[in-house]
C-alpha cells in the first residue's frame, strides 16, 4: 500500500500483509499524518489501520450498520455507526427518503453519493418517515465526523411491533459483527492492491504525489464497489 502511495520504493513483507499490526505502518501513519486543512477532518477509517471505538450502549443497532435510538414511544431517531461514516471518502450528498413516506424493513432509502458510486442504506425498522435532519442534508460531513450527535439521518414513526421483531442488536453484538465487517472489507482492500502490484507508477523521488487515503489508491469506482460487497 505505501508503494502505491509513493512513500517508499520497495519493501518486503514478511508479515502477509496483516498491515494493522505493523510496526513499519504504523511509523509511516505517524511521520506523514496528513494535516486536516488539506483534505477535511482525518477519518480513521481512511486506510487499512482501524481506529476503534467502543459503541454507545444506550441505543440498538441493525446488522446493516445503522443505530436507532428512541425519541419517545412511536418515534426513532436513526443513524449510522462511527465505522460505516468513516469509509465514506469523498461524500458529495445524502439523498434522503421523503417526509411522510412509508418505509419497509430493509428497503433501500438513504444513498450516500461518492466519487464513481453511491452506497445505499437500508431501513432497519418498519414505519413512516417523520424528520429528516436539514443539517445533515445541507452538510453531509456532519454524518461523518458526529455520527452518534448531531449527524443523524432521520426520524421515523413505528410501532411498538415493529421494534420488537425487527432483529435489533445490543452494542456488544453489533461490536462483534462490525468488526467482521471491517476485517473483510480489508481483506478485499488488501486483494485489490495484490492485483496492482505490478502497476505502482511514479513514486514521490521520482516526482509522484502523495496519495491521502483508499480511494486515491485503489481508485474512487473500485473503494466504492468494495464497500457495496461488505456494507450493502
Amino acid at each position: 500500500m505505501w508503494m502505491s502511495a509513493g512513500l517508499i520504493s520497495y519493501q518486503l513483507c514478511d508479515r502477509e500483509f496483516a498491515c494493522e499490526q505493523c510496526p513499519l505502518d504504523i511509523a509511516i501513519r505517524k511521520q506523514h499524518r496528513a494535516p486536516d486543512t488539506v483534505r477535511g477532518p482525518t477519518f480513521p477509517y481512511a486506510s487499512s489501520r482501524v481506529a476503534k471505538k467502543p459503541l454507545p450502549k444506550n441505543i440498538l443497532y441493525s446488522r446493516h450498520h445503522c443505530w436507532i435510538s428512541s425519541m419517545n414511544e412511536r418515534c426513532v431517531r436513526i443513524g449510522i455507526e462511527s465505522m460505516l461514516a468513516a469509509m465514506l471518502l469523498s461524500l458529495k450528498t445524502i439523498v434522503f427518503p421523503a417526509v411522510g413516506e412509508t418505509l419497509r424493513r430493509n428497503q433501500r432509502c438513504v444513498w450516500f453519493v461518492l466519487d464513481e458510486g453511491t452506497l445505499p442504506i437500508v431501513s432497519p425498522v418498519e414505519g413512516t418517515v417523520h424528520t429528516i435532519n436539514i443539517r445533515v442534508k445541507n452538510n453531509p460531513l456532519e454524518c461523518c465526523l458526529h455520527p452518534f450527535e448531531h449527524g443523524w439521518l432521520w426520524e421515523m414513526d413505528v410501532e411498538n411491533k415493529a421494534l420488537r421483531t425487527a432483529g435489533l442488536l445490543n452494542s456488544l453484538r453489533a461490536e462483534s459483527m462490525y468488526d467482521s465487517d471491517a476485517a473483510a472489507f480489508f481483506s478485499l482492500v488488501r486483494a485489490s492492491l495484490k492485483e496492482n502490484a505490478n502497476t505502482v507508477g511514479l513514486t514521490l523521488a521520482d516526482g509522484g504525489i502523495l496519495l491521502p487515503d483508499l480511494s486515491h489508491i485503489l481508485g474512487a469506482q473500485k473503494y466504492c464497489s468494495l464497500l457495496r460487497k461488505i456494507f450493502c
